[in-house]
């Protein structure tokens, strides 16, 4: 079986959603399936385990948001852009940042419209010399599916459109126009109508292209990797691992208009404030957005160890060292897509096998359901599920951990690679 996986985001990008399509990629290689991947030249990176694979085609393409082309991977040991500490005219600054606003509200699905142009190109020749089974694209963004869309017709494959979140209805994306809502609905049903199957991350999602774009539907959650092999972290043990010391830990980004880590924050302060062997530790790039909120509440600073981003590999290693992971449920709004919200950190979570806590406030949606399940297929539980804010403490302290891994074992990458597999290769 030969398959062509079209995603703008590959390695060495480091994002969940690269990591995804790269574990995918892992997947086939274990399983004897051929695979080729057209994706995009990523500019500077600081993966330093970066393999090149003759399989993989990048793409040059423009990047609209920092006015260049993008042609080529370069590794970097540390961040050494403007290092002189030369600044730009302020006047040249403000001139670049409204043509980025107007050039980027201009492209449409999205910012990367213009490497799909070339893109299409480069496919159709490896369309002609690999002679593919089947096409897999994987959003967001959505210019994949643009690419992978046009290869399908074409060329008659057949043709599996991953979104990780939805296009249409996104619960990320909002105070759209009416023009902008009905263009998008028009041209992604344009794109998506001839996909032999969306594969989405909820069953929520799931239900919801279905009805709206008439293809059939499969589920493929995120997963987690089983038995990852991590280094233990010296970040951790150098900055904040301290004996007879309990860490909660929050690994990644934060939505603060659908994430409630404000009222978290408040509540553990005032549980630090009593039980001082407690410290939250976050690790991602929202630092200063954190200590403004520990400026505004007046929290003690003390309780919180804030470090920055890390590579992924890092951050698998610092959750196994955590003793709580944190996990912020999304607050359901008008939008019905906000109820399939599953962060691919709660995977993350379950392979750490470390308890979790979810920040829950009273949502009812699928990740909590989902929390529900497994704690009933546990014999004690490996989520906390904190509705009443006022019983964070009694929670911790009373909860009754499971390590049992054959609980969640449905939820590995591999069982839901399996799945993927299996429907792959139907009317091969």
């Amino acid at each position: 079986m030969k398959v062509l996986i079209v995603s703008f985001r590959f390695a060495p990008f480091n994002s969940i959603g690269s990591n995804r399509v790269n574990a995918l990629v892992d997947f086939f290689k274990q399983n004897n399936i051929e695979y080729r991947v057209i994706t995009s030249y990523v500019g500077i990176h600081y993966d330093k385990n970066f393999l090149p694979d003759k399989n993989i085609s990048y793409v040059s393409w423009f990047d609209f948001r920092k006015l260049k082309k993008t042609k080529k991977n370069v590794f970097s040991e540390i961040n050494n852009i403007n290092q002189d500490g030369k600044q730009p005219p302020k006047i040249s600054l403000q001139f670049k940042s409204k043509l980025k606003k107007i050039l980027i509200s201009l492209l449409y699905p999205d910012p990367y419209i213009a490497w799909a142009w070339k893109a299409k190109s480069v496919g159709n020749h490896i369309v002609k010399e690999f002679k593919p089974d089947v096409i897999y694209s994987s959003s967001y963004p959505y210019s994949s599916h643009i690419v992978a869309s046009y290869l399908s017709k074409r060329n008659r494959i057949k043709w599996f459109a991953e979104l990780r979140d939805p296009w249409v209805a996104n619960h990320v994306k909002k105070n759209n126009s009416y023009l902008v809502d009905l263009i998008e609905k028009k041209y992604s049903k344009h794109i998506l109508k001839n996909a032999t199957r969306l594969v989405t991350v909820s069953n929520v999602w799931k239900e919801s292209l279905e009805k709206y774009y008439n293809v059939h539907g499969l589920v493929v959650r995120n997963g987690y990797v089983k038995n990852q092999k991590t280094k233990q972290s010296q970040l951790l043990n150098a900055e904040i691992r301290k004996e007879g010391i309990k860490y909660i830990l929050y690994t990644g980004s934060i939505f603060p208009e659908n994430q409630n880590i404000d009222t978290f924050m408040i509540k553990f302060n005032e549980l630090a404030e009593k039980n001082s062997h407690f410290k939250f530790c976050y690790v991602g790039g929202q630092v200063d957005y954190l200590k403004s909120l520990i400026e505004k509440f007046n929290l003690n600073r003390d309780h919180f160890v804030l470090m920055g981003k890390v590579s992924y590999l890092e951050s698998i290693s610092i959750q196994k060292q955590a003793d709580f992971l944190l996990l912020l449920n999304w607050m359901n709004d008008e939008n019905k897509n906000s109820k399939g919200v599953i962060p691919g950190k709660f995977y993350e979570y379950l392979g750490a096998n470390k308890p979790i806590i979810l920040w829950n406030e009273g949502q009812d949606n699928e990740l909590k359901s989902l929390c529900m399940n497994i704690n009933k297929k546990s014999h004690e539980g490996k989520v906390i599920i904190i509705d009443d804010k006022n019983t964070l403490y009694p929670n911790i302290v009373d909860f009754n951990f499971s390590s049992d891994m054959v609980v969640v074992l449905e939820y590995s990458r591999e069982c839901q690679f399996n799945k993927l597999l299996k429907e792959l290769m139907k009317n091969e």
